[in-house]
């Protein structure tokens, strides 16, 4: 048996003040109610206390911002901010530098895709609480589903949409399933179902055929900080035609030759294609051919 001790009741504590009066996506219900569900969950599946206090604080960096680690770090000790750490999903500033529609829709996909690749080498330790977070998740997409007041518009919460937000969920219950953790049939059983209530007959992951473009502001610079995505585009010669499409505006109607190609290579966008399978495309090659210069 797990035994709880005053860290855990400080951590109960510290989640509440942090997440404030955040509430859960499309009710008045206190966020502090889903994570107290995700720690009893952890609980229910074995759980230490460590793992149960980082239930209650999985989200803290991701919505409440990345200046709480040191704190939950100092507080908590080393094993509960690796676990936090490992079940965050990006943070409040990465997602708020998206913008329009668009963007927030790249951005998502992009994070999805990179967390669903991080859970597949996630140690056990932390991926028990991700796992219990998305069962949680997971039930109140369901809850919603069977009632006639929210249906199949509940997938309009969501920044992925029905299709975004069905592979997310047969994404991750496949590496729990692989993994053999404790809540794997609970959860197949509940993905199983969200597909049935959906009107889904396809069983896809996250990753099949699905491409995104990470494209960098300045082609010189290949600055991190000054990045912009596109997507998701549903076939790779989507993606290709739309990454061209980018270099082509960069190159705009400066005409051809060795000036156009340079003035691309101080200033133009460069794209690239993410996604699986992968495909060869190199923006500084096409703009060569674009321009007619030889290699």
């Amino acid at each position: 048996m797990t035994h709880l001790t005053g860290r855990f009741s400080e951590a109960v504590e510290y989640a509440r003040a942090a997440h404030g009066d955040q509430v859960r996506k499309g009710s008045a219900i206190p966020y502090l109610y889903h994570l107290l569900a995700v720690s009893s969950l952890v609980l229910e599946y074995g759980g230490t206390e460590d793992q149960a206090i980082a239930g209650l604080l999985h989200d803290v960096l991701e919505d409440c911002g990345e200046e709480h680690e040191p704190q939950i770090r100092e507080q908590f000790g080393e094993p509960v901010i690796a676990i936090v750490k490992d079940c965050t999903d990006g943070t409040a500033k990465s997602k708020a530098a998206a913008t329009t529609p668009q963007e927030k829709k790249a951005n998502w996909w992009a994070r999805k895709l990179e967390y669903v690749r991080h859970l597949e080498e996630e140690p056990d330790t932390s991926l028990l609480v991700s796992g219990c977070d998305k069962l949680h998740n997971a039930r109140a997409i369901i809850g919603d589903l069977e009632n006639p007041a929210v249906g199949i518009s509940v997938f309009d919460r969501f920044t992925g949409g029905r299709e975004g937000t069905l592979r997310y969920y047969e994404s991750i219950k496949r590496i729990l399933v692989a993994r053999q953790m404790p809540m794997a049939l609970v959860f197949e059983s509940i993905v199983t179902r969200m597909h049935e209530l959906a009107d889904a007959s396809d069983r896809l992951p996250l990753s099949h055929g699905v491409y995104y473009l990470k494209v960098y502001d300045n082609f010189h610079y290949m600055d991190e900080d000054e990045v912009y995505w596109r997507g998701p585009f549903f076939s790779g010669d989507t993606a290709l035609a739309e990454a061209m499409a980018i270099v082509d505006g960069s190159l705009g109607a400066a005409g051809g030759g060795q000036n156009s190609l340079d003035e691309y290579k101080r200033f133009g966008d460069d794209p690239m294609i993410v996604g699986s399978p992968a495909i060869d495309f190199s923006a500084w090659t096409y703009a060569r051919h674009r321009c007619g210069v030889a290699e």
